[in-house]
């Protein structure tokens, strides 16, 4: 079984830390970093929202 190949379509440059975690479901993507700090990703829009903690 050969593994599957997949094409990078978006690269998000927002966080200046390191992220921890990601949610994905349908079409929002939620990143999580060590500093509290959370966001969440329209992926059609491309608008984003930060949330701190």
């Amino acid at each position: 079984m050969e593994a599957q190949q997949y094409k990078l379509s978006q690269t998000l440059r927002t966080h200046n830390n390191i992220v921890r975690s990601i949610s994905i479901q349908v079409n929002e993507l939620l990143t999580c970093l060590s500093d509290k700090t959370a966001k969440i990703f329209e992926m059609k829009s491309k608008q984003q929202q930060e949330l701190t903690f």
